[in-house]
């Protein structure tokens, strides 16, 4: 049996007790008036001395009082166990809204682990994507046509193919690489490779600094010692200064 159906035995119970009570002093009423008829009727009770009187009404009241007090009493305990029952209910409500509560909580905590890791999964594909396409352009600027070749591997998946050609163009000569950025002969071409060089190094930056905002920087090691990091650091070391 549930609280609430315990709660309504008891508040039956409460209800046959009263019912019964004054039913009982109704019986004894009408009883205690036979007797008072039977001998004499009212006028020969008040005649009575006043000592008389008081053993009479004292003997006819006390079982009635008897009564009530074991009526009341065991009302008392009907009420007290109903309010127990009554707080015990309300203890199972509230356990049960605290689990429902840690539900939901846990419920909001998986969603924000998909969401966060849909945006994680998103933010590497785009910055993969605009680096591999910055080194790509770097190359052609370099090289021109000598990287033709390398579209294809590109566009068929090798991300890294680019990046991969410009470290080995760097650390091939590395002192080649520093004169072509200060040579002043070609001042055009050096503007444009420079300005796409500290463009790659600013959205490298800009992206393992989102890594670190989104997942506290779990995926920065990673691109680092990768084909993008390994560009970025040889750019860095012909001192070529990140525009914000």
């Amino acid at each position: 049996m549930d609280v609430d159906a315990e709660i309504a035995v008891l508040d039956k119970q409460r209800k046959f007790l009263t019912r019964m009570g004054i039913g009982l002093t109704a019986v004894f009423a009408g009883i205690l008036a036979g007797y008072v008829h039977h001998k004499g009727g009212i006028a020969e009770m008040l005649a009575l001395p006043l000592n008389n009187m008081g053993d009479f009404l004292a003997g006819a009241c006390s079982p009635l009082a008897f009564l009530w007090l074991v009526v009341g009493y065991r009302m008392q305990a009907l009420e007290l166990e109903q309010n127990s029952k009554a707080l015990r209910q309300q203890a199972e409500e509230m356990r049960s809204a605290v689990e429902q509560a840690k539900e939901q909580a846990q419920a909001m905590r998986g969603h924000e682990r998909i969401a966060l890791q849909n945006l994680l999964l998103e933010t590497r594909k785009q910055f993969e994507e605009d680096l591999a396409l910055l080194a790509a352009h770097i190359a052609m600027k370099h090289s021109g046509t000598e990287c033709d070749v390398y579209w294809g591997k590109l566009a068929s998946g090798d991300k890294y193919i680019f990046c991969t050609y410009m470290c080995e163009r760097i650390d091939s000569d590395m002192s080649e690489w520093g004169r072509y950025f200060t040579d002043p002969s070609a001042p055009e071409k050096q503007r444009e490779i420079a300005s796409l060089s500290n463009r790659y190094m600013f959205i490298f930056d800009k992206f393992t600094s989102l890594l670190k905002a989104i997942d506290g920087g779990s995926f920065i090691s990673f691109y680092e010692n990768s084909p993008y990091g390994r560009l970025n650091q040889a750019l860095k070391s012909l001192s070529l200064k990140p525009e914000v």
